[in-house]
C-alpha cells in the first residue's frame, strides 16, 4: 500500500523536471521552444461579440494551433490587451505546443452562439476548448479563459438545455501524456471549469477559479433570502463600500480611494461582464448564508446552488497528477476527483490514481473532493490521493468523499490523505464520508440524506493535522458507511473542530455509522458508538 507521503515522493520524481522548463512568472514565453503565432495573424476579430466574430475566432485559435504544431514544439499566444468572442475550438494529436492565453478568451453568449454550438455527442454540449492525444502540451499565461455561464445557468435552472444536454464546460484535456497547467484564470464556465481524463502526468500551478455565485443564487430565487449585495449599477459600489475582510466601510475618503484603486466599469453591458467581489463576503451576505443553511438543513434539504461549476476534476485515468497554489472561489467542488461516470468500454480497472494537491486557498467551496464513485463493472477505483496544505473560509464543506449510487458492478475508494489544513467558519460540515448529497431541478440525485452504498469499498482513509473552527452546525463531521461493508483503516490523527456552539457549554460530535479505525487522544471530538452501534474507534 502507498501511504500519502510515498505518494508524494513519486509524483515529485515523476513531474520533474517539466520538459518546457519551469515557466517563469515574469517571461513564460522565452522559456517555451519553437516560433510564437498569435492568432491575430490568423483571422482573428477581438472584441465583438457575435456570431460571425465567434466563428473566425474558433477557426483562428484552431488553425495557430495547428501551424504550432507543425512547426514543432511552437506556441500559440492571445494577446494582452485584447478579448476574443468564439465558438468551441479543439486540437488534436498535437505535440509540444502551447497555448499562453494573456487576453481574454470568452465563450460567445450572444443567442445565435448559443443556437450554433456544436454538439458532437448527442449528450452534451462541446467544451470550449478541446486538446485530446496530446503529448507535452502547455495551457498557460497571464490571461482569463471565461465560460460566460449566465444564461446557461439560467436555461439549466428552468430545464430549457435543448434535449437535456449537458451545458458545455471550459476545458476538457483527455487521452495523452504530459500537460502543464499555469497562472491562468478560469471563470464562470457554464458547468466544470477544468476537466481531463486518460493523461498521464499532469502538473498544474498557481491556476484561479471564480465563479460568479450571486448571480447564480439570484438565478435561484436566493437573492433576498441569502441577504446578497447585488448592485443595479455593477459591483464597483459593493467594493466601495466593502473592505476585503467583509467590514463595512462607508467613510467618503475610503470610498474615493477604494473608487480610484479599483478598474471595474460602473456601468456593465450584462450580468456576464461584471466583476463580482473575489474572495470576501459582505456581512449581510455571511448571516444570510448562515441562516439558509441552518433552515434547510433543518428541513431536511440542500443548500446548494445546483449548477455544476466544478474547478479542477481530474477524471478516469488521470494518472501521476501535481496540482499547487490553487486559489477558488466558485459554490461547488474545487477538486473532484473522479472515476468512470460514463461509458468506459474497454477499459480492465476504471482507476483514477496517483494525485498531489498542495496549498490551495479557497473560499466558498464545496469541499477537495473525492468522487462522487459510483458502482461499475469492471471496478470504478479511486486510490492513492493526497491532499495538503490547503486554507478554507466559509466552506460548505471540506474533506469531502462521496460514493453514489447504483446495483451493479463495485468500486474502491483506497489510501486518500487529507493533512495539514485550517477550515475557517465551515458553512456546514467540515468533514464529510458518505454517500453525495445532491439533487438537481431536473431531479437527478439522492437528496439530503442517501442510503448508504454496500457496494463501494472504502478503505485507508488518513485525516491528520487538521483544525476547524467557527463551524455554523453542531457537528464535526459525517461519518457513514454501510453495515454490509463498512469503512476500515479510518485514521484521525491531531484533529480538533470547534463550533459556534462550543463556547456554549454543547458536546460536538460526529454523526457515525459503520466505521472503523483509529483516533487520537489529542483529537476533537472523538467518534462513539454511532447511531448503529457499528463504529469503533481505538484510541491511541
Amino acid at each position: 500500500m502507498m501511504t500519502g507521503l510515498r505518494t508524494t515522493v513519486l509524483l515529485l520524481g515523476l513531474l520533474a523536471p517539466l520538459s518546457h522548463g519551469e515557466l517563469s512568472q515574469s517571461n513564460h514565453l522565452s522559456v517555451l521552444a519553437g516560433s510564437v503565432f498569435s492568432i491575430d495573424d490568423y483571422g482573428a476579430v477581438a472584441t465583438e461579440n457575435s456570431v460571425e466574430a465567434a466563428t473566425a475566432n474558433a477557426a483562428a485559435l484552431t488553425a495557430a494551433l495547428e501551424v504550432a504544431h507543425s512547426a514543432g514544439r511552437g506556441s500559440v499566444l492571445v494577446p494582452s490587451g485584447s478579448v476574443y468572442y468564439t465558438l468551441p475550438f479543439s486540437g488534436s494529436s498535437h505535440v509540444g505546443v502551447s497555448l499562453i492565453v494573456d487576453g481574454v478568451v470568452k465563450a460567445c453568449n450572444s443567442n445565435d452562439c448559443q443556437d450554433a454550438w456544436p454538439c458532437t455527442k448527442e449528450s452534451h454540449f462541446d467544451y470550449l476548448f478541446e486538446w485530446d492525444n496530446g503529448t507535452d502540451l502547455t495551457l498557460a499565461g497571464h490571461g482569463t479563459i471565461d465560460g460566460q455561464g449566465y444564461k446557461w445557468w439560467w436555461q439549466f435552472l428552468l430545464n430549457k438545455i435543448p434535449g437535456d444536454r449537458k451545458r458545455p464546460g471550459l476545458v476538457y484535456m483527455t487521452s495523452g501524456t504530459g500537460l502543464n497547467v499555469a497562472n491562468i484564470t478560469l471563470r464562470n464556465s457554464p458547468i466544470m471549469h477544468m476537466h481531463f481524463d486518460n493523461i498521464t502526468g499532469v502538473h498544474i500551478d498557481s491556476v484561479t477559479i471564480w465563479t460568479d455565485w450571486r448571480r447564480q443564487a439570484k438565478l435561484a430565487g436566493l437573492h433576498d433570502r441569502l441577504g446578497l449585495v447585488i448592485p443595479e449599477d455593477g459591483w464597483f459600489r459593493f467594493r466601495q463600500h466593502t473592505d476585503n475582510d467583509g467590514s463595512d466601510n462607508t467613510s467618503a475618503a475610503a470610498s474615493a480611494a477604494a473608487a480610484s484603486s479599483l478598474p471595474y466599469p460602473t456601468q456593465p453591458t450584462s450580468p456576464d461582464d461584471e466583476d463580482p467581489p473575489f474572495m470576501q463576503l459582505a456581512p449581510s451576505e455571511l448571516a444570510g448564508i448562515q441562516k439558509w443553511a441552518e433552515e434547510e438543513t433543518a428541513a431536511g434539504a440542500i443548500p446548494m446552488l445546483p449548477f455544476n461549476t466544478d474547478g479542477i476534476d481530474p477524471g478516469v485515468g488521470a494518472k501521476d497528477v501535481f496540482i499547487k497554489n490553487l486559489t477558488a472561489e466558485n459554490f461547488d467542488d474545487v477538486i473532484a476527483v473522479k472515476p468512470c461516470n460514463g461509458d468506459c468500454a474497454g477499459m480492465s480497472m476504471l482507476c483514477t490514481e496517483n494525485i498531489v494537491v498542495e496549498n490551495s486557498k479557497i473560499f466558498l467551496g464545496v469541499g477537495l473532493s473525492i468522487g462522487s464513485v459510483n458502482p461499475k463493472d469492471p471496478t470504478n477505483c479511486i486510490k492513492d490521493i493526497v491532499f495538503q496544505g490547503a486554507s478554507f473560509k466559509y466552506p460548505f464543506k471540506a474533506v469531502y468523499v462521496k460514493t453514489n449510487s447504483g446495483d451493479t458492478g463495485d468500486g474502491i475508494i483506497q489510501n486518500i490523505t487529507y493533512a495539514d489544513m485550517t477550515i475557517e467558519d465551515p458553512i456546514l460540515w467540515p468533514i464529510y464520508i458518505g454517500p453525495q448529497q445532491q439533487k438537481e431541478p431536473n431531479g437527478i440525485g439522492d437528496g439530503f440524506w442517501p442510503e448508504t452504498q454496500p457496494l463501494i469499498t472504502i478503505s485507508d482513509i488518513f485525516l491528520r493535522n487538521i483544525t476547524s473552527t467557527g463551524g455554523f452546525l453542531p457537528h464535526a463531521g459525517i461519518l457513514r458507511c454501510n453495515a454490509s461493508n463498512p469503512c476500515t483503516n479510518i485514521v484521525i490523527e491531531d484533529v480538533s473542530v470547534e463550533s459556534r456552539y462550543s463556547n456554549d457549554g454543547l458536546q460536538l460530535d460526529y454523526v457515525c455509522e459503520s466505521m472503523q479505525g483509529t483516533v487520537t487522544k489529542a483529537s476533537y471530538p472523538l467518534p462513539d458508538e454511532g447511531s448503529d452501534g457499528l463504529c469503533s474507534f481505538e484510541q491511541i
